[in-house]
């Protein structure tokens, strides 16, 4: 009398297992390449979002400033980790500051930089705004880089 197994042979399971092997290796680089891109997207929204409430802030100039005095401030904090609007000077902005009135994360390792009218590009760790809600810097061109992913972004 025949029996009949059901299953898969040790064989089979090691072609499988070795055609999965094969695919991740191949698909690996490219799901870390859609995420930097992902989170240098995301945080080129989070840039547009924080510089349009800095400028609406300095508009309304709750600090009463006048003249070149900053009315608001968009502040990257030294790790890129983290961006912050606050009413006034961007030298009292931070976490724990009693100004500010938006904070968002950034996913680490993303750099942020503009181009100065001469000269290479440089890191972006404040922007402030006039009572006029006219910018500190006149480059309105940002890049954000992560890994082999960059975006620009053009905030007027």
């Amino acid at each position: 009398m025949k029996r009949s197994v059901h299953g898969i042979t040790l064989i089979e399971l090691l072609v499988a297992v070795a055609i999965l092997g094969i695919l991740m290796l191949v698909g690996l680089p490219l799901t870390s390449s859609w995420i930097h891109g992902a989170q240098v997207s995301e945080a080129k929204s989070r840039l547009a979002q924080g510089y349009g409430l800095a400028k609406a802030l300095s508009l309304r100039n709750p600090t009463k400033a006048q003249g070149t005095t900053a009315a608001a401030s968009l502040v990257v904090d030294a790790d890129n980790s983290a961006m912050y609007v606050c009413s006034g000077a961007a030298a009292s902005c931070n976490a724990s500051a009693a100004t500010k009135v938006w904070q968002t994360s950034i996913a680490t390792g993303i750099a942020i930089t503009y181009q100065p009218p001469t000269g290479s590009a440089v890191a972006m760790s404040s922007l402030e705004f006039s009572n006029t809600g006219a910018p500190s810097l006149s480059a309105t061109q940002y890049t954000l880089t992560k890994g082999s992913q960059d975006e620009t972004v053009k905030l007027r």
